[in-house]
């Protein structure tokens, strides 16, 4: 369902903001452009030579060459000095005639004596591993990198600079609607790709301090300052901040794989699979100074692969260091929406002899249904790096990052002094976003951007002020079997309420059973909260009590029970209760992944729709009960290593990491307190581990063992999530009714299988469609002791009808899927394999569906 993906919110978020800036940008005064265009050239081999940088002198304005050598780059400006460089060759500079096109062919020479080559590449050979110069000398860099990385020194620090771009890619100032704002084309820019104009929309930057030691391995940031300028001054970021971090993480080559757009790529230096997975070829030997480089060139066996094409240039001497690495993505690369990318990494050698990551620098364009081009332009530069300096001090601080005082608030002096000075380059977003503020059309589809994103509408149209929201839209309706038609209005305060202060509430009335439902709540943050009150790392109570329905035997862990999309059902035999529900709660979590949660609470349930609570008496008569109370504190422990979510306002949904999650929780019921009928302990342990199997997928392995010691009513009893709706939902069970299995001791457990592409890759015309796999396998087993079952003891509550126990052998189910099924449905056919028989037991098999735009 659509409310289970990050990656479909926050894609909709950039869409929706880019579509508002496409639509109201698209009018320029007519003025001839200066271009200049060509091929660039070996002056010895004749050779094409990709990745040259061209750049008019004194801008921005600069591209890279193309594979083949051709490049083309312009500018409306009148500028007409132009400077042409690259690694090991001497720089050439040109003046070319102002408001014209010109177009020549250009020869560059090497900047010292040009080395015999050491091979040719193969044209028409048949690729092979063995005796190839390339391979070997790459696994010599291999062999070396663990020296050259700049990550195994004790200690280091150095100044961060971090800018981000976010544009419109082939820009058009005279077409839209709007092509009479003729403001927008005083912000036009050049993408460094391929030279087309851009229009940017976001600029954010960010100055850090780093400091890392090596053992134990601990990284600490400050931040000095942060700004984004933009769309982003007009609509909440922090539930996109997260995301794109992590979509965009740092390029380090010397790990076995980069983390690119939520997804694993194989590195070009893996220790397993740089030889395996890449056709290697050696290139120029060249001469900048006096020391020595050969290029070498890689690209996939199969381009489909999650991988790159590009180019190391290694250090000739026993070193075998990388002094720059270009990274490409292949033409048919298997990854959404991204029609090109590429990474410049620059090493410098410090005065000890270290190899430091200078700049890296990522360019991408990126394509939704080739109706909306955006344009994303990251760069990261590093200086003033110092090595091997303890800072004792630093390294004991709480945090993992920190942030100065003030540092959203540094004035223009501060960024001018902290720029590099190739990226002094001041975007002027805010004069932008001045300019635009009047144009009604960008205030309505901005405003409506924020309110289909977020769920809520503010009170107050100033994001700065409002206090109150109401929402949310994906449960203001709902359908089920006992309500009826469903109606619930939400409302919450904001951090400018008060920044430790939370009230939260909603109403809602089914029109089936004309019963009113609610709930209230009011917490407090031991923290100032700078977005929301969910926000990591979470230090708070909160005290609530809830008056509405329960669903037995389900549990939404993705999304609200009355979320519009749950209410088409695949079962009808849902099973329900009418509950009051009054919680405290304490939560804690630390930067380290641990947590815990201390819980007090009380229940008050009654059957709803045709659910009976019934228990034989003394004499055999069967007896009604009207309601069940039970009083319960619940001790949960977790810890999350290399968790990453996506922050929304009252929960978090998880962004794909090699992550660790182990959670182990007991639940103490007394009896006579509180109205308590219950006493019992309830343990759990569930264990969920994330596996990148690059570049075969990923896999997720999950399991959870579950004891209950004690007599229980059949609601407190252990059974396995049902999942009664067509959609799909994790940690559940499609083919299983609710309550079908109760137990008070049972094992669970669930493989899930993403490959990601890589089958349908290697099967031709199937591949051009870019589906990609998908299989997952899930089971339960448990038992039923004598004190909880009624047909043994007589004063436990009689089970609903056609509830059962596994009796020797597991309940399984299965299931094989197709995502990426138009870049956004995948769908799953599920079937059951065992306790086919089962009285009241849904479909043997089925079809589940949901929305997931990933990468």
């Amino acid at each position: 369902m659509i409310d289970r993906s990050t990656k479909l919110k926050v894609f909709f978020r950039i869409g929706v903001l880019s579509l508002l800036l496409f639509l109201a940008t698209n009018y320029t005064f007519a003025q001839v452009v200066t271009t200049f265009a060509g091929t660039i050239k070996d002056a010895s081999t004749q050779e094409p030579l990709p990745y040259v940088v061209v750049a008019f002198d004194g801008t921005t304005i600069a591209a890279y060459s193309s594979e083949s050598g051709k490049f083309s780059i312009s500018n409306r400006r009148n500028i007409t000095q132009v400077t042409i460089s690259m690694l090991g060759y001497k720089t050439q500079t040109f003046t070319v005639p102002a408001e014209k096109t010109t177009i020549k062919e250009i020869y560059l020479e090497t900047s010292d004596t040009q080395l015999a080559e050491v091979i040719i590449k193969p044209k028409k050979e048949k690729y092979s591993k063995k005796e190839n110069p390339a391979v070997e000398l790459i696994q010599k860099v291999i062999a070396n990198k663990h020296k050259n990385n700049v990550k195994t020194q004790d200690f280091y620090q150095y100044k961060e600079y971090e800018r981000f771009i976010f544009a419109f890619n082939e820009f058009d100032p005279n077409a839209g609607p709007f092509k009479n704002y003729h403001f927008l084309e005083n912000y036009i820019d050049h993408s460094i790709i391929d030279d087309k104009q851009i229009l940017p929309f976001s600029v954010k930057e960010k100055v850090t301090d780093v400091f890392y030691r090596n053992t134990p391995k601990v990284e600490k940031r400050i931040v000095k300052g942060q700004k984004a300028e933009g769309v982003d001054q007009a609509i909440e970021q922090q539930n996109i901040e997260a995301f794109i971090n992590e979509a965009f993480r740092e390029v380090d080559i010397y790990q076995n794989y980069i983390t690119m757009l939520l997804n694993n790529f194989v590195s070009p230096l893996s220790d397993n699979q740089a030889v395996s997975f890449y056709k290697w070829y050696m290139g120029d030997t060249i001469q900048s100074g006096m020391d020595k480089y050969v290029r070498l060139d890689f690209t996939p066996f199969n381009n489909r692969d999650i991988g790159f094409t590009g180019n190391l240039y290694i250090a000739l001497d026993s070193t075998y260091a990388v002094k720059k690495a270009v990274l490409r993505a292949p033409r048919n690369l298997n990854v959404n929406w991204v029609s090109d990318m590429v990474t410049h990494i620059d090493y410098e050698k410090d005065h000890n002899g270290v190899w430091i990551p200078q700049e890296t620098r990522t360019a991408m364009d990126m394509t939704f249904y080739d109706a909306l081009k955006v344009y994303v332009d990251k760069t990261v530069t590093n200086e003033d790096f110092v090595t091997n300096i303890p800072m004792g001090l630093v390294y004991n601080l709480p945090d993992p990052e920190l942030y100065e005082k003030d540092y959203k608030k540094r004035p223009p002096e501060f960024w001018e002094e902290h720029r590099p000075q190739t990226h002094q380059t001041d975007h002027r977003m805010a004069e932008m976003m001045h300019e635009m503020k009047d144009v009604f059309l960008i205030k309505v589809i901005m405003n409506l951007g924020n309110i289909l994103v977020s769920g809520y509408v503010p009170i107050d149209k100033d994001p700065d002020i409002n206090k109150v929201e109401i929402g949310t839209l994906p449960t203001f309706y709902s359908y089920n079997k006992t309500e009826g038609n469903r109606f619930r209005l939400t409302g919450a305060t904001t951090k400018n309420f008060h920044p430790n202060l939370f009230l939260y509430g909603y109403g809602a009335y089914g029109t089936k059973d004309n019963k009113f439902k609610y709930i209230g709540e009011v917490g407090w943050s031991f923290r100032k909260i700078k977005d929301t009150k969910e926000e990591f790392p979470i230090n708070s109570i909160t005290f609530s009590y809830r008056k509405d329905i329960n669903a037995l035997g389900q549990k939404f862990t993705q999304a609200e029970r009355d979320n519009i999309f749950m209410s088409l059902s695949s079962n009808n035999k849902t099973k329900m209760t009418y509950g009051k529900q009054m919680t405290l709660k304490y939560h804690r979590e630390y930067h380290s992944g641990f947590s815990f949660k201390l819980e007090a609470q009380t229940n008050d349930n009654s059957p709803a729709r045709n659910l009976i609570f019934e228990k034989h008496d003394a004499a055999g008569n069967i007896q009604t009960f009207e309601n069940v109370k039970t009083t319960e504190g619940t001790l949960t422990l977790r810890y999350a290593h290399n968790e990453r979510f996506y922050q929304q306002r009252r929960r978090r949904i998880p962004i794909p990491t090699e992550r660790f999650i182990v959670e182990l929780s007991n639940t103490l019921a007394v009896k006579g307190f509180l109205g308590g009928q219950y006493k019992f302990n309830k343990t759990s342990l569930y264990v969920d581990k994330d596996f990148w199997v690059t570049p075969y997928g990923k896999l997720n392995l999950n399991a959870k063992a579950e004891k209950l010691w004690g007599r229980a009513h059949f609601s407190s009893l252990i059974t396995p999530n049902a999942n009664t709706s067509y959609t799909l939902q994790n940690a559940s069970f499609y083919l299983i009714s609710p309550l079908e299995f109760l137990h008070d001791e049972q094992v669970s457990w669930e493989v899930n299988y993403k490959m990601g592409g890589w089958l349908f890759n290697k099967i031709p015309l199937l591949n051009v469609l870019k589906w990609r796999e998908v299989f997952a396998f899930r089971g339960l087993y448990g038992g039923l002791s004598d004190k909880n079952n009624p047909n043994i003891n007589r004063d436990q509550m009689i089970l609903p009808e056609n509830t059962l126990q596994t009796k020797g052998k597991p309940y399984m189910e299965y299931s094989l899927g197709v995502e990426n099924i138009f870049n956004l449905f995948r769908i799953d056919y599920v079937r059951r394999v065992n306790y086919l028989d089962n009285p009241g037991a849904p479909n043997k098999h089925g079809v589940r569906f949901s929305f997931v735009m990933e990468f």
